[in-house]
């Protein structure tokens, strides 16, 4: 059996005081989720934005190269745009990325009304803005000392004033264009947990050549949800991206029977996923009928387009579905 449900928008509310204004056009209750932060968002630039409102936002527009598997015990780093995890060679020192082929940035006027698909040099430009004086990014710890000829590249930029995103940086090679090399100066295992932060995720160029110094109210990434009406510190309307890829979670590991009590893990699929939740079932925490046996089951996390417009659709064998960000 299949199940799905429509989802015509996601709607972030920002409410800067007590007062709540209602919309001209009241929306389905049964389609939208109401948020309030308790602080505004700064900027939607990832390189720069810092605040939890604003990142929380992010991590649904934009995407790194690693994500989460947050059912595995230990929790596990997993790939998000990449077809698997980054090889890791010179203990730590090098890592070998590889991109998924045709995942695609949400249509936008900078792209001219070409679809835009994401490569190895849009992570690598991301990268680059993190280490550019002139972003001002608080995430610079993360790379700095790090890349090799970073540094280099930032001292170069301090003394003319601007940061050459065209002259090569040997740490970051871009082999082809779906190929991303990282050279670091010294063996760093930890790195790896670099790439996971939402706030690495790849970026267009052209995009942010278009907007400018307004680049943090244009966010335009390749994940789930698309900004839709914005209105700093007051609204803030997420719309499901009619581009995103389709997405089945399949554990990276063994996932524990406590974590079987969750709603995003009660169709996962895997090795012995199913059977498992039936054995927890039977120690305790529901009845199987007798000679019940695990069923195939998955989630199909996220799929959109069809009749009546944007849609989010989860379909999934075994109960409610969810998406992978707890949506």
């Amino acid at each position: 059996m299949t199940s799905s449900f429509p989802v015509r928008a996601l709607h972030v509310f920002l409410l800067a005081c007590s007062l709540a204004i209602a919309p001209a056009h009241a929306a389905d209750p049964d389609k939208t989720l109401h948020v309030a932060f308790p602080i505004a968002e700064t900027s939607f630039d990832p390189a720069f934005a810092s605040d939890a409102a604003s990142d929380g936002i992010l991590a649904n527009i934009m995407e790194a190269m690693l994500d989460y598997d947050y059912l595995a015990r230990p929790v596990k780093l997993v790939p998000r745009t990449l077809e698997a995890m980054p090889l890791v060679e010179e203990n730590g020192q090098t890592y070998t990325m590889k991109v998924r082929k045709g995942i695609l940035f949400t249509p936008d006027p900078a792209f001219k009304g070409k679809l835009r698909e994401l490569t190895a040099a849009d992570h690598a430009y991301g990268l680059k803005r993190i280490l550019d004086p002139a972003v001002k990014s608080p995430w610079l710890w993360m790379l700095e000392g790090k890349i090799l000829g970073g540094d280099e590249a930032r001292e170069k930029a301090g003394k003319t004033g601007k940061f050459d995103y065209d002259a090569p940086i040997a740490g970051l090679e871009v082999v082809d264009r779906y190929t991303l090399k990282i050279h670091l100066k010294s063996p760093d295992l930890r790195f790896l947990y670099v790439l996971a932060v939402p706030n690495t995720a790849a970026m267009a160029r052209e995009i942010v050549e278009a907007y400018g110094n307004d680049i943090g109210a244009h966010p335009v990434g390749t994940g789930p949800y698309v900004l839709g009406q914005y209105k700093r510190s007051s609204r803030i309307e997420l719309v499901a991206n009619p581009h995103y890829r389709q997405v089945t979670y399949t554990p990276s590991g063994p996932i524990p029977a406590e974590s079987f009590s969750l709603p995003v893990a009660a169709g996962v699929h895997g090795p012995g996923a199913c059977q498992r939740k039936v054995e927890a079932r039977s120690r305790g925490q529901g009845h199987p009928s007798p000679g019940a046996s695990a069923p195939e089951c998955g989630i199909h996390v996220f799929q959109h387009g069809g009749p009546g417009g944007r849609r989010l659709h989860a379909g999934e064998d075994c109960a409610a579905p969810r998406d992978q960000h707890g949506l």
